[in-house]
């Protein structure tokens, strides 16, 4: 299994796969924003919206995204 220090490098991206630029000081709640040294390899959303780096390991909340397959349209109900 490839390890998280080996993939810091490749910078940071949305769910989507979108790219973030992690210099935009604006992302970046204080002094979070990653800077290569420590165990940031992971990101979290801070209470206010912004973005923190942190540990992988750290036991936090979190939101599950789930993009659906195909939509059923509901039976209609006869009266």
């Amino acid at each position: 299994m490839e390890s998280q220090s080996m993939r810091l490098n490749e910078g940071w991206q949305t769910l989507k796969g979108t790219r973030m630029n992690a210099d935009a000081a604006d992302l970046w709640f204080d002094n979070y924003q990653p800077d290569g040294t420590g165990n940031g390899a992971c990101g979290a959303m801070f209470f206010n919206g912004r973005l923190i780096n942190t540990d992988c390991d750290t036991k936090s909340f979190f939101i599950c995204e789930h993009e659906l397959d195909n939509t059923r349209t509901p039976a209609s109900i006869s009266s």
